[in-house]
């Protein structure tokens, strides 16, 4: 505190070394004697520019005044149009600036600093906001050819910082929705095994997005064109023991096909009334389907029957000829 003037009640002021022209004004009757110049008197709020980068992490700012104590803080009177702030401490003066995704271009807040008793001018701070740098992305598949019902493995190379998930998407697929899986990012690698939507027969383009981080904004990587390859349909041939039977007696049932063939052959009479016409289900071993006894017997009269096969990793579905076989009705 130091020392100087009085009036009578009009006031008094100070001026501090290399500091601007602060006023202080006192009530009548303050009287001649000591006079305290604080430092609140001499506190000043500063202007600044701030170069912030369009990230989902933001930009720290630091407010700026020449005087500040624990008993004030500071206070933002205009917010940003064009963006917002988080982990906000207005007693020390600190907040994180995050723009609006996708803005570019100029933005800006004011704000004082506040004591009891005294509030300082008001300062702005400018903001440039820049885009975020891209992060380079470069997707691969480990094979360009597969047979339907196979996919290959997708991986999006990345810088090694760059942290969240990578969607994958097939834009190749009908619909609005072309999306074929999401993977995390790990060391700069996001994989995708396996997708969640098959690829269709013909040519695939796929490609992977990012949505930006604290550090890298979104961008899009480079398409893959995954030709599927439709698979073969298996030759069934049908065939009966005989083609002529005695009511309550069945031909055996055989159906031939390639010997890599795997899986299960269904066996339909469509001679049966209702919607089930199934009349059993064999494996197939070494290239042949065989069915001893149906589970459900043959009409009497003729009975068109037929073998369905749904198709393994190798083949597509398919159905066999048609095979008849008339059966006699039973003497009395």
């Amino acid at each position: 505190g130091g020392g100087g003037g009085g009036g009578g009640g009009a006031g008094s002021s100070y001026v501090a070394p290399g500091a601007d022209q602060v006023s202080v004004t006192r009530a009548s009757g303050w009287g001649n004697g000591e006079v305290d110049i604080s430092w609140e008197m001499l506190s000043k709020c500063v202007d600044q520019t701030v170069q912030a980068q369009n990230n989902l992490r933001g930009t720290t700012v630091q407010l700026q005044c020449s005087a500040t104590d624990g008993d004030g803080f500071y206070r933002v009177l205009n917010l940003p149009v064009h963006g917002h702030l988080d982990n906000r401490d207005f007693s020390k003066g600190t907040f994180d600036y995050v723009p609006q995704p996708g803005y570019t271009g100029a933005d800006s807040l004011t704000f004082d600093y506040a004591a009891p008793g005294w509030v300082s001018d008001p300062a702005t701070v400018t903001f440039n906001v820049v885009p975020a740098p891209r992060p380079p992305m470069v997707l691969s598949a480990t094979s360009e050819q597969v047979t339907e019902g196979q996919a290959p493995v997708f991986s999006v190379r990345m810088p090694a910082g760059a942290t969240g998930e990578v969607g994958f998407y097939n834009t190749s697929l009908p619909g609005q929705d072309k999306g074929i899986g999401v993977a995390q990012i790990t060391d700069g690698v996001a994989t995708l095994g396996s997708p969640t939507r098959p690829l269709m027969v013909g040519a695939n383009r796929i490609q992977a997005s990012f949505g930006g981080d604290g550090t890298y904004s979104a961008n899009d990587s480079n398409a893959v064109i995954v030709t599927v390859v439709a698979k073969p349909r298996p030759s069934m041939v049908l065939s009966a023991s005989s083609s002529r039977v005695v009511e309550g007696q069945a031909p055996v049932l055989n159906v031939d096909m390639p010997a890599d063939a795997t899986g299960d052959v269904g066996f339909y009479n469509s001679a049966l009334s209702g919607q089930d016409k199934g009349i059993g289900v064999a494996k197939i071993v070494n290239g042949v389907a065989t069915l001893m006894a149906p589970t459900r017997a043959l009409a009497v009269g003729d009975n068109q029957i037929q073998a369905f096969y749904g198709g393994d990793v190798v083949y597509a579905a398919n159905g066999s000829n048609q095979v008849t076989v008339t059966v006699e009705a039973a003497q009395s």
